[in-house]
This record gives C-alpha cells, structure tokens and sequence, in this order.
C-alpha cells in the first residue's frame, strides 16, 4: 500500500465524515496494513456498526482504480480488544469460510461444541457467532474461517451440527447488521462455556425452547422423521441427499450418525424404523451386492409399499440407472426419484417438507 494512503482516503470524505473515521483510524497504519484496535471496555464509546462499515468503505476504496488493490478485511477479537485488519491479499485468502447450522431454540445445547470449535482454531482465524433475531426466520451460526476445514468438519461430525451449503461471508452477517437482520459477537481463544453461553445470551432475544417450558409455555411437537434406506458405498450420495433434506428444516434418521459405539445395529435401526414416517429407499447398483441393504429393501417392500403399514409412506430414490426390478421383482411399479434430475430432486424436497410438517 501506498504511504499516502491515509490522505489520499480523506480526499474520499466530507470534513465531518473524514473527523469521525480519523477518530477511529488514529495513527493506525502500519507494516503495510491498518490495523484498527479498540479497547472492550471502551467500546460502547463507539457506534460498533459504524466502526464496521468504516473498514469495508476503506477496504472499497483501497480495490477501486485508485489504487487497484486486491484487500482482505478480517474482524479479530482478543482478551481486551476487538481489532479489525485491512491488509493485501496473501494467507487470509487460504482460510475457508465454513457456517455450521445451530438450532436457535437449542442453543444452549451447543455450547460445548462451539467452545471445543473455539478451542481448536490458530490465534490468526476466525470464530464468529451470528444470530439473527427476527422473530419469523430465528436464525444461530457459528461462522469460522480456517485454514484446515478438516479439524472443525470432524468436531461437527462428532456432536452431529450441520454445516450450511452455499454459507455466507464474514462480510454479508455484518453489512446485514445495517437492516437489523444479525446480532454478532467474536470469540477470544480460551473462551470457557459459561461466558460462551453469557455472550450468546446477550445477542439472542428470544428465549430458548427450554426457557420458555420453564416459563409454563406448552412447546411439545410431533416431529416426523424421514429413515434413509441404503448402501454404505452410495455414502458420498446419500451424505448430500441428507445435508439437502436437513437444510430444508426436515428431521433425518441415518445409521451413520444416529447408532453409537456399543448399540445393537439392529435394535437401533428397528427402533428408529417404527419411529419413522417416511422411508427413502436408496437404491443403486451397489445395492444389489449389500446384504443389509437388501434386508432393508425387502422389509420395507413387504410392510409398507405393498401392506400399506401404518400410513407410513415408502419413496425409492434412484442414485444410478439401476433397474429397480432388478434390487427387488414388482419394485418398478412404484414412482421412484431420480436422484441425478435436479427437478425430481426439488420435488422429492418440496414433498418432503409437506409430509414431514409439525402437528401440534
């Protein structure tokens, strides 16, 4: 970056607008980046969401003709100060940006999870939390940006948090702050769950599912399940049918996740199969040479598609150009979906979504 950078930025400026960025600045510039750094204690001094906007109008101006700049803004908090980095482009741009999905009514629920996320990034990534508070969408994300995705994707793994597809930026929660749809707050390395847990209270404005029980509220749901039928070599399919089905608000049973170490496998999925409403029966050429699989498929044939069982409801999902009658004889009969057609795919969702809503 240039050395006049500073003045040349003022130019950009009313008198009155440039007094109250060079408040903020001060002699921040240095080592060929701002470095903006304001004290915790004293930052109800400032207009945080002004502070904000600031970096992202500097950081506009530094990519613009003028200076033709490639800029990273990255938003930092410490033991006692929040500081925000504008810097050129280099190691920021190698840190992934990852959204894992919190249940907003649950929330309480994840703080061992978050603290153990928290706990596991290096001192120069990212651990956000973001929260959107309008009472009709109700939204919780913890936003990390690191390098390994690997060490956080096999933490969510293990407490069973789903990673948003298609998440934001850093960027997008903030500006959004401007038409009031997120609360944010940063977390310090370190963190312990008790002030985790204080922090997230004080951006959530709703009370939590349990809260609210507490309070006398009557909250009970009939959730409706969908079991994902298949073979553990169609995984890499059925993971994304999965993260498409939960994306969309739709409660999923699969053994991968829901059977610990030392359950009976069979109990389990005997148990979770009378608990289910809807059953999506995977089927691939790989089934043909997957025992259970094939146990699945014919329970599933012989109690509900043709017994009708229940008002339990079966849909084959085709992953491959298999012939359904080949996995099972009279299979072919029934209208499956084709998991390859992105339209089969939205209407099996759009189905989903319909069967599976809440009876109070």
């Amino acid at each position: 970056m240039k050395s006049n950078t500073l003045e040349l930025l003022k130019e950009h400026f009313s008198k009155s607008n440039w007094e109250t960025m060079n408040n903020i600045l001060g002699e921040c510039y240095q080592e060929n980046r701002y470095k903006i750094t304001l004290n915790l204690l004293d930052i109800f001094g400032y207009d945080l969401r002004t502070v904000y906007m600031t970096c992202y109008t500097i950081r506009d101006i530094l990519e613009s003709e003028l200076f033709n700049l490639d800029v990273d803004l990255q938003i930092k908090y410490n033991k006692n100060d929040i500081i925000f980095y504008l810097k050129e482009s280099n190691k920021m741009n190698n840190l992934l940006k990852i959204n894992f999905v919190i249940p907003y009514g649950k929330r309480e629920d994840y703080i061992e999870f978050i603290e153990e996320i928290n706990n596991n990034v290096k001192p120069d990534e990212v651990v956000f939390i973001f929260v959107n508070n309008i009472p009709y969408v109700l939204e919780c994300i913890l936003y990390v940006e690191v390098e390994n995705p690997d060490i956080v994707r096999n933490i969510a793994k293990k407490y069973k948090v789903s990673e948003l597809m298609n998440g934001k930026s850093q960027e997008y929660y903030i500006k959004e702050q401007s038409n009031r749809g997120w609360n944010s707050i940063g977390l310090i390395p370190n963190m312990n769950k008790e002030k985790i847990l204080m922090l997230m209270s004080s951006i959530c404005q709703i009370p939590t599912i349990r809260e609210l029980e507490e309070a006398g509220y009557s909250l009970k749901k009939n959730y409706k399940t969908v079991f994902i039928s298949y073979s553990h070599k169609d995984e890499k399919e059925v993971e994304r049918l999965e993260q498409i089905i939960k994306d969309n608000g739709v409660r999923v049973w699969r053994d991968t996740y829901d059977i610990d170490f030392g359950d009976s496998i069979t109990q389990k999925i005997s148990e979770a199969m009378k608990k289910s409403h809807i059953f999506l029966l995977c089927i691939s050429k790989n089934t043909l040479s997957s025992i259970y699989a094939q146990q699945e498929v014919e329970t599933l044939y012989n109690t509900i598609l043709i017994q009708k069982s229940n008002g339990k409801r079966v849909i084959p999902v085709r992953l491959d150009d298999v012939d359904p009658n080949d996995i099972i004889h009279g299979l072919n009969n029934f209208k499956y979906c084709n998991y390859k057609d992105e339209k089969d795919l939205k209407k099996l969702i759009d189905l989903l979504i319909r069967e599976t809503a809440v009876e109070w």
